[in-house]
């Protein structure tokens, strides 16, 4: 039975609110909302909820299962950090008018990215055992 908990949240989670974390996030772009408060104020109230919902019934299938899910809003900030970064990589190109800097740039933006998805990774299997 965890197996299948663990495909519903790799479902919901990962395909679900990537989906739409993009469509929502690149709407407000194009609007010329302010993503960043928009951004981070989702994200901050879905660990909250998350982390509670975690706490108070994380014991219990359906609460861990909605606890794991819920961390996944953190995919609502790919696309605006995406859309924050081909910003700076234009106006290094502006400014320079040569390419070498994006290369630099873009290996950095994965390797810290690749980082903070590992330790993201290392959290959720960790609650995932927690919660058993």
């Amino acid at each position: 039975m965890r197996s299948v908990y663990m495909a519903f949240e790799s479902i919901l989670g990962g395909g679900v609110f990537g989906v739409v974390a993009t469509l929502f996030v690149t709407r407000l772009y194009h609007a010329s909302s302010n993503v960043e408060l928009v951004v981070s104020r989702t994200v901050s109230c879905a660990a909250l909820f998350a982390s509670l919902t975690l706490f108070l019934v994380g014991t219990r299938p359906i609460g861990a299962l909605v606890g794991i899910v819920a961390l996944y809003q953190y995919f609502f900030i790919f696309p605006w950090s995406n859309i924050e970064f081909l910003r700076l990589v234009d106006s290094f190109r502006a400014e320079t008018g040569k390419d070498s800097y994006l290369i630099y740039t873009f290996f950095f933006k994965d390797v810290t990215s690749t980082l903070l998805n590992n330790i993201r990774n290392l959290v959720l299997m960790w609650l995932l055992a927690l919660t058993g």
